[in-house]
């Protein structure tokens, strides 16, 4: 299961044309989270929730502000 949410997230285009097309992902399976493209966003989310109750965060990740946002066609995490 942590490969397969590993793989497909990796796998995300994170590409974008406007803000909505962008999403957060949470972190704990293998780093803090990320922010990647929504569509692949939503079809891992059932990936991550499965491992969440299956195994459990796996990191203690620091609280952050991440705004997601289209910049230059790329989806990125901005503060504002």
């Amino acid at each position: 299961m942590r490969e397969e949410y590993i793989a497909r997230r990796d796998a995300a285009s994170g590409g974008c044309s406007v803000d909505s097309e962008c999403e957060n992902v949470p972190g704990g399976v293998d780093d803090c989270g990320r922010v990647i493209d929504a569509q692949t966003a939503r079809a891992i989310a059932p990936l991550y929730e499965a491992y969440v109750r299956t195994c459990g965060i796996s990191l203690d990740c620091a609280p952050r502000i991440s705004i997601p946002r289209c910049i230059e066609g790329r989806c990125v995490s901005t503060r504002n």
